[in-house]
């Protein structure tokens, strides 16, 4: 999996909360990939005992970048938005060091963050020759795990989120597969 530059290819965990992303993001940690350091990883709990597998400074900097955009995700040029700040120096210096800390010589490194899927266009100005691995997960299955963890249980008679998680699962696959549309698949 070594680029034509002769480094490792990064890979990109790519899915819905509650889609399966941490379980596969285990298996390629498994086979050698590097998720970052130990003590720079979200903490496995209840939801996630064996781990989430997420890198907090590039969780932290998704955020920090969803933010500066100014509008919501939801927004149609959102995405057109998220690419632009790739050419600004700041944006793009901050987004390199994080990649140049992830680097190893001999494995190949991984991010896995669901909100990574909103701002793809920005990656793909930044990282090259990334893959992809998408876990795809029925959306009912997905939004029943998410209310049973995320929900207090004496919230969720009461409340009915599924709508909600329905279109956020089809937001998220819709920004995943239209930006990766050109992207060689395997």
């Amino acid at each position: 999996m070594k680029t034509y530059k002769g480094r490792w290819r990064p890979i990109f965990v790519l899915g819905i909360d509650r889609s399966g992303t941490s379980l596969l993001s285990e298996v390629v940690v498994n086979w050698g990939a590097h998720p970052g350091a130990a003590e720079k990883l979200a903490p496995a709990d209840a939801q996630n005992p064996q781990g989430y597998w997420e890198y907090l400074p590039m969780q932290d900097f998704v955020a920090a970048l969803i933010a500066s955009v100014g509008v919501s995700t939801w927004e149609p040029d959102f995405m057109a938005r998220v690419r632009e700040r790739a050419f600004e120096p700041s944006w793009r210096d901050q987004a390199l060091a994080l990649a140049a800390e992830m680097e190893r010589p001999d494995r190949p490194w991984l991010w896995k963050e669901p909100a990574i899927a909103l701002t793809l266009s920005f990656w793909q100005e930044i990282v090259e020759d990334v893959v992809f691995l998408i876990t795809l997960r029925n959306p009912v299955d997905s939004a029943a795990s998410f209310k049973k963890f995320f929900l207090p249980s004496a919230l969720r008679e009461k409340f009915e989120i599924d709508g909600f998680f329905f279109l956020k699962w089809q937001h998220y696959m819709l920004s995943t597969f239209g930006t990766l549309a050109s992207h060689q698949r395997v």
